[in-house]
């Protein structure tokens, strides 16, 4: 059973190294070249614009960088918890498949939100700012990168599914459950 988890954890590590060198790898080639910069993919729809934000996403506390390296490096802990106790919950015998593949999709939205959280860390430890450079500019959204995607979609997808469980299924992320003969 350790060795399966360890291996679990292995994959996740993978899948979330991928995650977080796509997106750096994103940045960095708008960085190396629209480096101030703008070219449209589809006129005034969507555009590549080089951009830094020095708040969270979309400019949200605009300057408070250390504030976000201190808020994430809380944050990234906490949710590795919770990732560990969906690999736990998706482990134990006595759950059912239908709870273990919710957990499942818990796991896999976790590994998306720390793979963001991470891309966007990195970027304000290394630069100070974060890159930014998905602009839909038929909407006048704010421009936003490949982390953020990871985070909004993932958080808001965790929300939907987190309301979706019982009480008792929420309490299995937050109490190690382990059986004493187990």
């Amino acid at each position: 059973m350790k060795q399966k988890k360890l291996s679990i954890l292995f994959w996740d590590l993978i899948l979330m190294t991928l995650l977080i060198s796509l997106d750096q790898f994103t940045k960095y080639l708008i960085q190396t070249h629209l480096y101030n910069k703008s070219i449209d993919i589809i006129k005034d729809v969507f555009a590549f614009t080089y951009s830094t934000n020095t708040g969270a996403a979309w400019g949200i506390l605009s300057g408070k960088v250390h504030f976000f390296i201190v808020v994430c490096c809380i944050l990234l802990p906490v949710i590795g918890f919770f990732l560990y106790q969906c690999i736990y919950v998706i482990q134990h015998a006595d759950i059912e498949p239908t709870l273990k593949k919710k957990f499942i999709w818990t796991q896999c939205l976790f590994i998306f939100l720390l793979s963001g959280a991470c891309g966007n860390l990195i970027d304000r430890i290394r630069l100070g700012y974060v890159i930014d450079f998905l602009d839909f500019q038929l909407i006048h959204f704010p421009i936003f990168n490949v982390a953020d995607c990871y985070v909004s979609i993932s958080v808001i997808l965790l929300g939907f599914l987190l309301l979706s469980m019982k009480d008792e299924e929420l309490t299995l992320l937050m109490v190690n459950t382990k059986k004493s003969n187990t």
